[in-house]
């Protein structure tokens, strides 16, 4: 009886609420983990989410043997997740400003705080980022994101515009957060983080099981940014269109209302349906040009009529005086020119204007010529505007229709699916072609490496002539290889993901290329695809190829030195020839893979 009474308490309630939605969090994305582990992985997903929504949920998540108490965490740079060292340094390496976050985080699953764990993960995090040797024996994921440290304070030269790294440090529970909880713990915690003075800004928050629950729930963040336009005009009326004006605001309003949060750095989500990150000042010879026009005192004051501004897609426009107040802004249009106005926020004077277009519309067909009519004041290649490409959205309709319980849906565009599709059988833009340039291009050494790997191969991704199949099985086998992991396949080996997509091509059509002609291409698939469908006979293909990585590993120094093998010409040239090799003794064969 006192168990059942126990359920009819308030914080037992909501913790069975939280306990719940792991549940469903583990359900949609096919994770058979132990209910701590599980905890970990939701919660870290639901924290994480506040920040950005495109980044796979198990990539965050940390924790393990001798985790320094740190159980998930992202590094955000410019408003994208990296948690992969090799990832980072090619992400800026030519970069010379850059914005940081690092979220790092503890979870435990009890229905409490624990002000000890709070001097725990203060003490992690503190050895993480020493520049001294640790002193506390730290596990494989600690240890990367000491990695991931090390590759962002390489060269302290690039936060000279926006500043050393904010830190936000969470520590989340089921229990029930009250106003003052832990107070002085907190501080104390957040005390030793600020004089560490490797941060420009530190917060040590908690999420209890209500604020979890809220984070999980909230599908879509909507954000509303309030700034002055005294002058606008608005546009006649047109078809999709609720209502759209255009005029001109102050750049420091800009960047100090819309394009920054109170603390300083990118606000989240306002670039998620942006074709394209920031190109950088050094790369993009236009983006020169938008600095040294706010570098010259003359020149900045013609601002307004020397740059085309930028186009905001809204949920909802409200006038209030000389104020907008727009609701879900999205900046669809002047990516570019937003982040040279932040990295040039000291320049900016009262009379620098910047034109500002404002749309009120949900309507998809709408946006999409939108950003396919304003998305060429940079010259865009055209494989810039892929996201809303017709080739695209006929791969995202051939996934979606393929045979009841193999349909696959991809995310074209940034949270469209929502919860209402199997978080395991979606995939984004993102992943699809990694998981396409390491199945067809033989490239999987080179997905981490993803503005190079896009730019590399432009003229192979998304192309008319080519067979959506081919991007279906490769997003199959990226999603039942993801699925394998969540089921227990032994989590050391997920830095070689791309590889084991890589060799399921092998073993199906070995080395050479795939049949052109369409008919031969689906009679040859129908095995790989029965394989990939049925997650027994997968795993057992899989388990064969896990000695393949050990073997491959041997002149590195083993598994520990996975991350940075998989990256390199020389590891995939191993694992191939040992790939093909298998598949001659008896791989094929037994698992029925070939055609």
């Amino acid at each position: 009886m006192s168990g059942m009474f126990e359920l009819l308490l308030p914080r037992k309630r909501m913790a069975a609420v939280v306990e719940g939605l792991a549940r469903q969090f583990a359900t949609e994305r096919d994770l058979a983990l132990r209910e701590n582990d599980l905890f970990e992985a939701f919660a870290a997903h639901c924290i994480v989410r506040q920040y950005q929504r495109d980044f796979d949920p198990i990539d965050v998540r940390g924790g393990g043997p001798c985790d320094l108490g740190i159980d998930g965490y992202a590094v955000i740079i410019d408003g994208d997740v990296y948690t992969d060292p090799a990832e980072i340094r090619e992400r800026i390496a030519d970069d010379r400003d850059i914005d940081v976050r690092f979220i790092i985080l503890q979870a435990k699953r009890q229905v409490g705080f624990d002000g000890d764990a709070l001097a725990k993960l203060a003490e992690g995090i503190t050895q993480i980022f020493s520049p001294a040797d640790l002193s506390l024996r730290a596990g494989k994921s600690a240890r990367r994101l000491r990695e991931c440290v090390r590759a962002i304070y390489a060269d302290l030269d690039k936060f000279e515009a926006s500043g050393p790294p904010r830190l936000e440090a969470w520590y989340a529970s089921l229990g029930v957060l009250k106003p003052g909880l832990l107070r002085d713990k907190r501080e104390a915690a957040r005390a030793r983080l600020v004089n560490s003075r490797q941060f420009r800004f530190v917060d040590l928050k908690l999420a209890g099981a209500e604020e979890l629950r809220d984070y999980y729930s909230d599908t879509a963040p909507v954000s509303a940014v309030k700034f002055k336009m005294p002058k606008r005009i608005d546009l006649p009326s047109m078809p999709g269109v609720k209502r759209s004006m255009i005029g001109v605001v102050s750049a420091r309003e800009l960047v100090d209302r819309v394009l920054l949060d109170e603390h300083g750095s990118r606000r989240p989500h306002l670039f998620d349906d942006n074709l394209r990150d920031f190109l950088g000042t050094v790369r993009n010879p236009v983006n020169g040009e938008i600095q040294e026009t706010l570098e010259d005192a003359t020149s900045r004051h013609r601002f307004a009529v020397l740059n085309n501004g930028i186009t905001i897609v809204a949920r909802a426009l409200v006038e209030v005086q000389d104020r907008v107040l727009v609701r879900g802004p999205q900046v669809v249009n002047g990516c570019q020119t937003c982040n040279v106005l932040i990295a040039n926020r000291a320049a900016l004077t009262d009379d620098v204007w910047v034109n500002v277009r404002i749309i009120e519309s949900s309507d998809e067909d709408v946006i999409d010529s939108i950003v396919r009519a304003t998305n060429r004041q940079t010259a865009l290649n055209e494989n810039d505007l892929t996201a809303r490409h017709p080739f695209q959205k006929h791969v995202e309709a051939y996934f979606a229709t393929r045979p009841d319980g193999r349909e696959v849906y991809f995310e074209r565009r940034l949270g469209q699916h929502g919860s209402s599709k199997a978080a395991a059988r979606v995939i984004n833009r993102r992943h699809l072609i990694q998981a396409y340039a390491a199945m067809w291009l033989g490239a999987p050494q080179h997905v981490t490496r993803f503005r190079r790997l896009v730019q590399d191969n432009r003229a192979e991704l998304f192309q008319v002539r080519q067979d959506p199949l081919l991007y279906y099985l490769s997003a199959a086998a990226y999603l039942q290889i993801n699925r394998l992991f969540g089921r227990g396949l032994p989590a050391q080996y997920r830095a070689a993901r791309f590889h084991l997509v890589h060799a399921l091509k092998l073993v199906s059509f070995g080395s050479g290329q795939p049949p052109a002609d369409e008919e031969t291409l689906a009679r040859a698939s129908v095995p790989l695809l029965d394989v990939l469908w049925d997650l027994d006979r997968l795993r057992g293909i899989v388990s064969r190829l896990l000695p393949v990585i050990d073997a491959a590993l041997v002149p590195d120094g083993g598994l520990s030195a996975l991350g940075a093998a998989v990256g390199t010409q020389e590891f995939t040239e191993r694992f191939q020839r040992a790939v093909l090799e298998l598949a001659r003794t008896g791989v094929r064969a037994e698992s029925h893979v070939a055609a």
